[in-house]
C-alpha cells in the first residue's frame, strides 16, 4: 500500500512540476492548453491490462510536458512524467518510478521510457473541413494511440500498448498562424 502512494505522489509531483516549468510561457501569453486523459493498454508484463491516465500541459506550436501513472494489477505500477515533441506524430521521452513483474517477483525502481502517438482529434466536428482550424477551439477531444517502451531495473523491455481518450481546454490563446 505504502508503494502506492509513494507512486501516486510522484504522478501528482511531476503533474505539479509540468505545470510550474511551463510558467515562463504563460507569462509571454503563448498558447497553452492542458488535456486530460485516461485510456486502456495492454502491457508485457503482470497481468496485461493497464488503465493509463495522464495530465498534459501543451505549448504552441509543438511541446508537451506530460505527467501520469499506470494502473495494473489493482494498484500504480508506474508513475512517470514526459516530454513530447509534437508534429502530427508524437515523439517523447521520460522517465519514473515503478514495479515490474518478473521471473522472481515484482521489480521496483527508476525507469526511462520512449513514447510514440498518434493524436486523432474527433471533436470539433469541423476538423475534416478545416484540419488545421481545429487548433484555435477553445476544447479538442482526441483520441491517442501509443507505443511505450520502458528500460529499468529488470531484464528486457516493458512493453505497454494503448489508447487515451484525451480532453484538451485551452488555458491561453495565441492564434496558430501557419505559413507566411
Amino acid at each position: 500500500m505504502m508503494a502506492d502512494v509513494d507512486r501516486l505522489g510522484a504522478a501528482c509531483a511531476i503533474a505539479v512540476f509540468a505545470v510550474v516549468l511551463t510558467a515562463p510561457a504563460r507569462a509571454r501569453c503563448e498558447g497553452l492548453r492542458l488535456a486530460l486523459g485516461t485510456g486502456v493498454a495492454s502491457r508485457s508484463v503482470g497481468s496485461g491490462i493497464a488503465f493509463p491516465f495522464e495530465l498534459t500541459l501543451q505549448a504552441f506550436p509543438a511541446v508537451s510536458i506530460s505527467g501520469g501513472a499506470v494502473a495494473a494489477d489493482g494498484t500504480i505500477v508506474y508513475a512517470y512524467g514526459e516530454v513530447a515533441l509534437n508534429l502530427g506524430v508524437s515523439f517523447g521521452a521520460g522517465g519514473g518510478v515503478g514495479g515490474y513483474s518478473a521471473p522472481g517477483g515484482v521489480v521496483d525502481g527508476a525507469a526511462f521510457h520512449l513514447l510514440l502517438a498518434l493524436p486523432i482529434p474527433f471533436y470539433p466536428p469541423d476538423f475534416l473541413s478545416n484540419p488545421v482550424g481545429f487548433v484555435d477551439h477553445p476544447w479538442w477531444v482526441y483520441l491517442l494511440p501509443y507505443y511505450r517502451p520502458t528500460w529499468g531495473p529488470w531484464s528486457g523491455v516493458a512493453h505497454e500498448l494503448g489508447v487515451m481518450l484525451k480532453v484538451s481546454r485551452e488555458i491561453t490563446h495565441h492564434r496558430t498562424k501557419i505559413g507566411g
